[in-house]
């Protein structure tokens, strides 16, 4: 009989798989040579424009980034910090849940800032976005997707993830006692000493509540901004959809994609695409083209 660390290995070995096996499925089903045709058949200048939308959100993406930096005493150069912003980008779309994006946590230490400070600062600039992507797709679900409440369910478990530790970070002193009395009591005695000095500084310096909200409403900007990528893909494949409708569907899609579960969220992104499009009437062919040129 497998014990519980055995059994851990093994789903940790088969879930990035699972993505690869539904994105196989579907390409099966859907048949690849219609997606190719579907890709090639696609409007050039609606897809350029798509493309073109990043010359915006990546430097705002960036800025948010920087603003919070700033704020709790990590400061790096601005174009410094795109290249790292564009390596953990990288490192995003290869790992389960983007968790290569706290890469960036290394390169802020490897500048001399403190370790504490670094992964405070990073974990609550992915935080914020996680937290207000996962609202937007619950409000998508509720009042689009209602036959469909039990997408709630990860959506839910995400926002929850998301929110708790910005919490936490947030609040100075709720976030060193909890770290203190719930955390300390698995740490070793013997790196508890190391571990109470790393909470200090991983508490130590939040951000102001007006440069935290400026980073929400700066994430919410350019989330806005994805979700018109999004729409200009629907437009270069002849697709009839509202923005509105969009920001519905992708959201969804995104929010759910985004657990730890595949590589980048392949694959679970592709099926939620096809069935949640269905709803506006989009072939699966067009939806799947259109997931996967999200990726580029």
């Amino acid at each position: 009989m497998l014990n519980s660390r055995k059994l851990l290995d093994i789903t940790e070995k088969f879930l990035p798989i699972l993505g690869f096996i539904l994105l196989f499925y579907l390409l099966y089903t859907i048949d690849l040579s219609r997606v190719e045709y579907t890709i090639s058949r696609m409007n050039p200048l609606f897809f350029l424009l798509s493309g073109a939308l990043l010359l915006l959100k990546i430097p705002l993406s960036v800025y948010k980034w920087y603003m919070l930096a700033k704020s709790q005493g990590v400061e790096v150069r601005y174009p410094k910090m795109f290249r790292f912003y564009m390596m953990a980008h990288f490192y995003s779309v290869i790992t389960p849940g983007g968790l290569g994006s706290y890469i960036r946590v290394k390169y802020l230490y490897d500048e001399g800032k403190e370790l504490g400070g670094s992964v405070s600062n990073v974990v609550i600039d992915g935080m914020v976005e996680m937290v207000n992507l996962s609202v937007l797709a619950i409000f998508s679900t509720v009042l689009l997707f209602s036959v469909r409440l039990e997408l709630l369910i990860p959506i839910l478990f995400f926002l929850a993830t998301s929110a708790l530790p910005l919490l936490l970070l947030m609040r100075k002193k709720l976030g060193s006692r909890f770290a203190k009395k719930i955390l300390l009591m698995v740490v070793p005695s013997k790196y508890r000493g190391l571990f109470e000095r790393g909470t200090e500084s991983l508490f130590s310096k939040p951000p102001s509540l007006k440069i935290f909200l400026a980073s929400v409403v700066l994430s919410l900007f350019t989330w806005l901004i994805c979700f018109t990528q999004i729409y200009l893909l629907m437009l270069a494949f002849g697709e009839n959809i509202s923005l509105f409708g969009t920001i519905s569907v992708w959201s969804i899609a995104v929010s759910i994609s985004f657990l730890p579960i595949t590589i980048g969220g392949l694959g679970v992104r592709e099926w939620l695409m096809v069935v949640l499009s269905r709803r506006y009437g989009i072939a699966a062919t067009a939806s799947l083209s259109i997931s996967l040129m999200g990726y580029v």
